[in-house]
């Protein structure tokens, strides 16, 4: 299991995908602060986002593209989204 795990972490190739429009997310007010906060970790894990100070908490922040794995070696790719951003900050 560790191998496999360990050639999977060497292997695998985050990709970014950009998007065509900014998706707007809609955040609690920790998720938003966990993002600006943590930006340079999201930025190098393929997720990009639009930072607008003057609009209301919790709408700040958009999506301007989003990371994936792309499918090599008989695995399947692996696309992430605005749920994923979320999940990240729990």
């Amino acid at each position: 299991e560790k191998y496999n795990f360990e050639n999977l972490i060497r292997d695998t190739v985050i990709h970014e995908q950009k998007l065509i429009r900014p998706m707007p997310l809609e955040l609690s007010s920790s998720e938003e602060s966990c993002i600006l906060d943590h930006m340079d970790i999201f930025t190098k894990n393929g997720f990009r986002f639009e930072h607008d100070p003057s609009a209301p908490i919790r709408h700040r922040l958009k999506l301007t593209a989003l990371p994936h794995s792309g499918a090599q070696d008989g695995r399947k790719s692996v696309q992430f989204g605005k749920d994923d951003v979320s999940t990240l900050c729990a």
